[in-house]
């Protein structure tokens, strides 16, 4: 990440610190990290190109909005001399030399001088390619090392070439170190917590000296000797003199190390949240260095030279703090350390008793509290990192229950938690102590397949004031929080769960009618993309926010709901449909629809008008109140058909230039707010009855050219359609006919740049669009209102909605701005399709050419 990426009020920290130590921003790389300690074992610690980097400085911790803590730790970008070998991509060697003067602009790294012997600077850095050290090293893997001296001897002269000094392949190259031991300066003398990394002790070794060609290969021809102080056991480590081998597993170069000792004795163990014990027989010992993926373009100082790690047989036992049924059996465990840092870690920890619980919430609704339960297992990961600063992590990987009272199904019951294999941490320091818990592919851990349908999982309904929802059960599960004393209550926190959403039903509070036909795209529910199998349509999140208020009152929890998009762009290639609109002539309809609604005289208005307005300001679903407390007003929700189509409108009419983020709004175009399915102004439109219905004619006069209406009675296909009445903001308002309706209302009196549009009947087979604005059409704007007549004997009629036209200054009467159009949409006696209107063929020519949509 780089540092104009971030958040502008971290930004400006770190602006500040680069101004403190003089270093441009430019010369700066940032990695948020979510664990206390800094080791490329713990998860989430250390970034693949920073392995075996310097942090200048670290921000931190900072609460994120859910409930993590983050730490930003900042790299500053140096210039290192590279020499290549011919025929080869990565450099073999990046080092610092004096070459000030040498190349400054150079985008990698500097231009070596062409010389057979390069003195490195003192107390600098030095990268080597990893596969130098270990052969099975992949290929563009860099280890770090901070050197007090050093020199690299080539037997024959390098040559410039092409920019960059190259040796050949025959070249032998010899590379000698003596390396410089990291000090610790962070040690927090104050702190209970990282004791055991205090009261450690290393020598690393000081030497390290190898050859390679490219033809002949590479040889580690010395390392020094070592020594470690860990948990109270001394050990002294000799090279063996094995080359070093790459382990996928800790990320690291090992280069194998003889120990003094046979045995692991644990005789000291100082940490007041984990004690080890025990005795474990030494399977191996190395010395392990790191591996980065290096940036060539962006590289950081070297943070020291590795560490010393010892691997035992079992023996040794783990416990800590509210553990119960303990300790946790450690086989084949990894005890590791180098200044500043100690850690334990291994895959095979066992204990299928050891339990531990924490309660999270006790409110008035729930006198029960509610609470999450570890579950360890016969065979899982385990890690202890133990910081001089006064940090401690403990990491497994567990089984995990979340019994709560939130969120709850539609039949009001708490929705189960099961997990396996989670991710689960604990901190330690003497500001807080924490848990994190997540885990994101519970309904696969928890699949069992049925014979009769091996694909399909079982589903669940979610509901919420005005939505229901069909969605998989709980797939995603994160708690973060702050513990209390004891570590057995969640002072603080957060409990996000997630689900996948099939289905979703728009609904209202009252008796309503609906029509809701493009539900039936949404599809069900299979964990699989093969033949006929069902793809979720997003996800949603339900947000527990909870925490202690007074000593001995009930803990708040608010509930929160959120939705994301679910990334389907690959299955609508193989053909499911989309959630809304997308017609495969969309931009046909687009490229008219511009023409007819922005300029100034069009021809064949009847024939476009239901092809192209129809289509862009078609309702995707609508909802009608038939109950008193809404007084028949409703809603529907209009995509417009596309994005492209909104694009369209809302390049002339977006208030405030927010046209872009309607691109966005498409990826999901709800939002829940207080238990309510809200949606974009934009989106949402007030649905109410035809303002005047299309009634069967009774024609008096036969047709004398083509295009008069027949003789007879004259119907109409339908009654006309509702009335929509709709704006352009991007807020988001309830789906719900009386937020809706006061909604439209008031953004049209108070919000700049808004245009409301009515679209709705005259009669006979007109259809009309109204486009009101303030500012566009003052200083006579139109004006609208709510009507409820109120009569005797406390009666109030129902809600009217009331527009008045505005008027110009080039208009004598007061006139709505828009367009209205005869359709030719005439049935005769039979109910066949004439394509005629009422108005005869002359008097529709005339009066659509007339009244054709001009610009407000």
């Amino acid at each position: 990440m780089t540092v104009s990426a971030l958040q502008p009020q971290i930004r400006e920290q770190i602006m500040k610190i680069a101004n403190e130590q003089n270093i441009p921003e430019s010369r700066l790389k940032v990695f948020a990290r979510e664990s206390p300690v800094i080791n490329i074992n713990a998860n989430r610690s250390i970034p693949s190109w920073a392995s075996g980097a310097a942090v200048e400085k670290t921000i931190g911790p900072l609460l994120n909005v859910d409930g993590r803590r983050v730490w930003y730790d900042f790299f500053k970008v140096e210039k290192l001399v590279a020499i290549y070998t011919n025929g080869t991509g990565y450099p073999p060697l990046l080092f610092n030399i004096n070459v000030n003067k040498l190349w400054p602009d150079q985008n990698t790294a500097l231009l070596a001088p062409a010389q057979k012997q390069y003195v490195l600077d003192t107390n600098s850095s030095i990268w080597i390619n990893s596969s130098l050290l270990a052969a099975n090293a992949p290929a563009g893997k860099y280890t770090g090392l901070t050197i007090a001296s050093g020199t690299i001897d080539i037997n024959e002269m390098p040559v410039v070439n092409a920019g960059k000094t190259t040796i050949t392949a025959n070249a032998q190259v010899t590379v000698k170190l003596k390396l410089h031991q990291q000090t610790v300066t962070d040690a927090d003398l104050t702190s209970v917590y990282g004791q055991d990394a205090r009261e450690a002790d290393y020598s690393l070794p000081d030497v390290l000296e190898f050859q390679f060609s490219s033809v002949a290969g590479s040889k580690i021809s010395a390392v020094g000797s070592a020594r470690s102080m860990m948990f109270g056991q001394t050990v002294s480590y000799q090279w063996t003199g094995l080359q070093g081998i790459y382990e996928v597993e800790i990320n690291q170069v090992a280069i194998a190390m003889q120990a003094s000792e046979s045995d692991y004795v644990v005789t000291q163990s100082s940490s007041p949240f984990t004690q080890f014990s025990g005795k474990a027989v030494i399977i191996t010992s190395f010395w392990g260095l790191p591996v980065a993926d290096l940036d060539l373009s962006h590289i950081s100082p070297a943070a020291g030279i590795g560490s010393i790690g010892v691997i035992c047989q079992k023996g040794i036992t783990a416990t800590w703090t509210n553990l119960q049924h303990g300790p946790v059996q450690l086989n084949q465990i990894l005890i590791s350390g180098q200044p500043g840092l100690l850690g334990i870690a291994t895959s095979v920890a066992s204990n299928i008793y050891a339990r531990q619980r924490f309660l999270l919430w006790k409110d008035k609704q729930n006198p029960n509290a509610s609470s999450a339960h570890i579950g360890f297992g016969k065979k899982f990961k385990f890690g202890f990192f133990s910081a001089t600063n006064g940090n401690e992590v403990l990491e497994a990987v567990v089984n995990a229950a979340i019994d709560a009272d939130r969120p709850i199904d539609v039949s009001a019951r708490p929705i189960p938690v099961q997990t396996k294999d989670s991710f689960f941490v604990l901190m330690a320091n003497k500001s807080f102590k924490a848990i994190l818990l997540y885990d994101n592919n519970i309904v696969l851990d928890n699949y069992v397949p049925d014979p009769a349908h091996p694909l399909e999982i079982k589903t669940m309904s979610l509901a919420l004031e005005n939505a229901l929802f069909t969605t998989s059960p709980v797939n995603g599960c994160f708690l973060a929080g702050e513990l209390d004393q004891e570590w057995k209550k969640v002072n603080q926190g957060m409990l996000y769960t997630s689900f996948a959403v099939y289905k979703y039903i728009p609904m209202l509070p009252d008796p309503y009618a609906a029509n809701i036909d493009i539900f039936q795209k949404f599809t069900e529910n299979r964990i699989t993309d093969i033949v006929g199998v069902k793809i979720p349509v997003m996800i949603l999140l339900a947000q527990v926010k909870f925490g202690l208020t007074q000593p001995g009152e009930p803990d708040n929890a608010d509930t929160n709901f959120h939705l994301l998009p679910f990334n389907y762009q690959q299955y609508q290639q193989q053909g499911d449909p989309a959630a809304f609109g997308g017609l495969s002539n969309q931009q046909q309809y687009v490229n008219e629809g511009n023409n007819l609604l922005f300029s100034r005289s069009q021809e064949n208005e009847d024939s476009k008008w239901t092809r192209v307005i129809d289509t862009l300001f078609k309702d995707d679903f609508s909802l009608l109140d038939v109950s008193s407390h809404a007084n028949q007003m409703g809603i529907s929700f209009g995509s417009f058909g596309s994005r492209q189509g909104a694009s369209t409108l809302l390049r002339y009419f977006a208030p405030n230039n927010e046209g872009e983020n309607v691109q966005s709004l498409y990826d999901v175009p709800f939002k829940i707010d207080n238990g309510q399915m809200t949606s974009p102004s934009l989106f949402t439109r007030s649905f109410v009855l035809p303002q005047i219905a299309w009634e069967p004619v009774h024609n008096l006069t036969a047709a004398q050219v083509a295009g008069d209406p027949p003789k007879g009675m004259n119907f109409y296909p339908d009654d006309g359609g509702a009335t929509r009445i709709f704006n352009n903001s991007v807020q988001y308002v309830p789906l719900a006919p009386k937020p809706v309706i006061k909604d439209i209302i008031r953004r049209y009196k108070e919000e700049n740049g808004n245009l409301t549009w009515s679209y709705f009947t005259l009669p006979f087979g007109l259809k009309a669009l109204a486009v009101m604005s303030r500012e566009q059409q003052s200083p006579h704007a139109p004006k609208m209102h709510t009507v409820r007549p109120v009569f005797s004997n406390d009666l109030r009629g129902g809600i009217q909605v009331q527009c008045d036209a505005g008027k110009l200054k080039s208009d004598k009467f007061p006139t709505f701005n828009g367009a209205t159009t005869q359709l030719p949409n005439i049935l005769d006696e039979n109910g066949s399709v004439t394509n005629t209107g009422t108005l005869g063929n002359s008097v529709s020519t005339i009066f659509n050419k007339e009244f054709s949509p001009k610009l407000p």
